[in-house]
């Protein structure tokens, strides 16, 4: 957060969002890391095998990521929005 250019809204909304996201993580079960990024890798390659490091024979259902229901029920609020960020001017390179 040293960006001169950057103005002060969009930082002081990227600090409260890192102290959020500091308080959020301890909150979150172990293992929900591993499980959002196997989520995700699934709805990019669809039904690809996800690769692992084990070298486990048999597949095991992955874990509910929230104890189960619907996906998410139990999730935080969303944080919210950065401000709008105004355009900057294209910059000039001779003058650096």
């Amino acid at each position: 957060m040293k960006c001169s250019a950057c103005p002060p809204e969009v930082k002081a909304a990227l600090k409260q969002m890192k102290q959020a996201h500091q308080t959020l993580k301890h909150t979150l079960p172990k293992g929900s890391q591993k499980e959002f990024f196997n989520s995700v890798w699934e709805r990019l390659h669809g039904n690809a095998a996800i690769p692992t490091t084990t070298t486990s024979t048999t597949a095991a259902a992955p874990a509910p990521v929230y104890g189960g229901g619907n996906y998410g029920d139990d999730l935080p609020p969303p944080l919210p929005a950065l401000p709008s960020i105004p355009a900057l001017p294209p910059m000039d390179y001779e003058q650096l």
